[in-house]
């Protein structure tokens, strides 16, 4: 899959692999969804092919860099879950499971461990991608078309 992004904030995908061997005039762009974020445009200006209109980026370039709040989202929705089934219960799980709350507590505890070794991982290697030095060129297309340029480029 290929991004394209628009200035200010378009971000416009195609379900076609190879972003330097496409011709981006004979790929059919569909919207995505969602608006181009701070890192999708610093990994767009280190990585993508300029094109008329802005940047073409290979999908799993600003994807990796992605993982990490995805995966936040999805830990902060699963213990808020987590916290509305345990208090729904009201102590009932436990009159007839003696000891599945500290049992319970014990595996979130192991669960939160796991999940912030694999944060700190992701949030590492977004990094070292972001530390490479943005492609001058690629700065100035994006500026020539009314882009932004994010902060710490």
């Amino acid at each position: 899959m290929l991004y394209l992004l628009i200035p200010p904030d378009t971000l416009m995908c195609c379900d076609t692999p190879r972003a330097r061997e496409a011709d981006p005039t004979s790929l059919r762009w569909t919207g995505s969804g969602r608006c181009a974020t701070d890192d999708m445009i610093r990994v767009a200006l280190r990585y993508g092919t300029p094109c008329s209109g802005g940047i073409m980026v290979d999908a799993i370039m600003v994807e990796d860099l992605d993982w990490a709040t995805t995966l936040g989202r999805s830990i902060e929705q699963r213990n808020c879950d987590r916290a509305l089934a345990r208090s729904a219960s009201d102590g009932r799980i436990e009159a007839a499971v003696p000891g599945w709350a500290r049992r319970s507590d014990r595996a979130d505890a192991r669960i939160e461990s796991a999940v912030s070794l694999v944060m700190d991982e992701l949030d590492a290697r977004a990094a070292q991608e972001l530390r490479a030095p943005a492609d001058p060129d690629l700065l100035e297309v994006w500026a020539r078309s009314g882009g932004r340029v994010p902060p710490a480029i």
